[in-house]
């Protein structure tokens, strides 16, 4: 009978993050398992200031802390996160996920007398990495860049990943409906892609 041995939870997150971003050439990731540190060297400073407001400084699972660190060039040790707001929610997204070849578009949404939805589009596909998950008999999780994307992330208020529709769904959508007052809901606006 073949032992199992289960993955601790800072594991499974570097596996998730290397997931999303593991195909991206101007993100560089570094695991230290031992330390439990985990750092993206990024290659733009914009792309590496926009993953500051979307990465948590530290992720907790009981009393074991994983530090997360961005690193943007020419600059070893990284930098604190200064959420300036300087940025926008949709060009955080837009920055951060620029050249990824998982994302598909952002579309920034204003409501009258709201705050703004941004809606992070990622491509209809699956996306697979090892944890253990003893319901595969590869040890593979199978999901939604969307889905890895609402796991690792801090929230941000408005912003919502999602996944485009395929092309059927696409060929469905014939008309958009509209409030009174000429704005859309946020269902129909979601269903323009």
């Amino acid at each position: 009978m073949a032992k199992i041995k289960l993955s601790a939870p800072w594991n499974t997150y570097y596996e998730q993050v290397k997931a999303l971003f593991g195909d991206d050439s101007e993100i560089h990731i570094v695991f230290d398992e031992e330390k439990k540190d985990l750092k993206l060297y990024v290659d733009t400073d914009t792309k590496a200031e926009a993953l500051q407001n979307l990465f948590p400084i530290e992720k907790e699972w009981g009393g074991v802390t994983m530090t997360i660190t961005v690193i943007p060039p020419n600059r070893e040790n990284g930098f604190k996160i200064v959420r300036s707001g300087e940025m926008t929610s949709k060009e955080i997204i837009e920055y951060a996920f620029y050249n990824n070849p998982h994302f598909v578009k952002c579309i920034g949404i204003d409501f009258p007398l709201w705050s703004r939805f941004v809606y992070a589009m990622f491509k209809n596909e699956v996306i697979q990495y090892y944890t253990d998950d003893l319901g595969d008999p590869n040890g593979m999780t199978s999901t939604l860049a969307q889905d890895i994307a609402k796991e690792i992330f801090e929230p941000v208020d408005g912003v919502y990943y999602c996944t485009e529709l395929s092309k059927k769904e696409k060929e469905k959508v014939t008309k958009w409906s509209s409030l009174p007052s000429g704005t859309f809901t946020a269902t129909t606006a979601t269903t323009l892609y």
